[in-house]
């Protein structure tokens, strides 16, 4: 359960456009660079290369079926660890850190912004918590810090996010 938290995470904090910040961020396509540090689970770079090497092994059907699953969700896995995700005008204008909004399974609060840079705690359904950060950098940049505590102990999730191009290709954006 602490791994699909921690993975939700990564993605809630990866693509973040506060509110206040929102009219900085470039809808589009954008790639995300996730370092997650935590006791006992493999770093990303070997869990992407798991997953593709599970994806190759399917049967082409199950295969299509789960590229198209994500292309839903708006995302897809790049050969060298990486997540590119697409961002709507939507998205990017009203941002999903909100006091008191939940992703997934943990919920955001105490949010605060100072400059570029937004701030708060995540209480998780699981009783994981902790902190969060986001600063962007410029609208086409922008880095998150989170620092969990866990039953299995302190995580950190370090990304970092580029936008790519206003055209989203084949990554679909969708609701996540």
């Amino acid at each position: 359960m602490w791994q699909r938290t921690l993975c939700t995470l990564a993605l809630a904090t990866a693509f973040v456009a506060p509110p206040a910040l929102a009219d900085e961020m470039q809808p589009g396509l954008w790639e995300m660079k996730n370092d997650i540090e935590a006791p006992g689970m493999p770093d990303m770079e070997q869990q992407m290369a798991k997953m593709r090497a599970a994806m190759e092994n399917m049967p082409p059907e199950l295969r299509a079926q789960m590229e198209a699953q994500m292309a839903q969700m708006g995302m897809t896995l790049g050969d060298d660890g990486t997540m590119q995700i697409c961002i709507t005008p939507e998205e990017a204008a009203k941002g999903p850190i909100q006091e008191g909004h939940s992703d997934g399974e943990c919920t955001y609060r105490d949010v605060t912004r100072e400059g570029k840079t937004m701030s708060g705690r995540l209480e998780c359904r699981e009783g994981e918590s902790g902190t969060f950060e986001v600063t962007m950098h410029n609208p086409r940049h922008f880095e998150s810090l989170t620092r969990m505590q866990t039953p299995q102990g302190p995580h950190q999730i370090h990304s970092d996010a580029r936008w790519l191009a206003a055209d989203c290709g084949d990554v679909q954006a969708g609701a996540r």
